[in-house]
């Protein structure tokens, strides 16, 4: 079976991140592609650019960031990624906690359980 890369992996536990934190915790209530769910240069998010998964809010300058939101096909892998994290209590404070635990993990180690690709 064919999955994201170890970058694409990091970046959509970081788009569900802010999706909650930011989002669904303030009651903003804006959808998975309405959201802007990444800050960075184009070169941390071209790998989600090129695979049509996230797109710049805004025109990008090169070295400048940006707030990248997801694309539609971006944003059913983070809904299934948010869905698979729930637990069984299935409330968005559970979901944050294991998204959290998955990127402070990645970041002390470097590595990261790469998602199964839904395409």
């Amino acid at each position: 079976m064919k999955t994201y890369g170890p970058k694409q992996t990091f970046l959509f536990y970081e788009a569900a991140r802010r999706f909650i934190q930011f989002n669904q915790m303030s009651g903003k209530n804006k959808t998975l592609t309405e959201a802007w769910t990444g800050l960075g240069t184009m070169s941390v998010y071209q790998s989600m650019y090129n695979a049509g998964l996230m797109i710049p809010i805004r025109p990008y300058y090169q070295y400048c960031e940006t707030w990248w939101m997801l694309t539609k096909r971006g944003a059913k892998v983070v809904k299934k990624l948010i869905a698979d994290c729930k637990g069984i209590k299935g409330n968005h404070i559970d979901a944050l906690v294991k998204i959290n635990q998955v990127i402070d993990n990645c970041q002390k180690t470097g590595k990261i359980k790469c998602l199964d690709r839904m395409d």
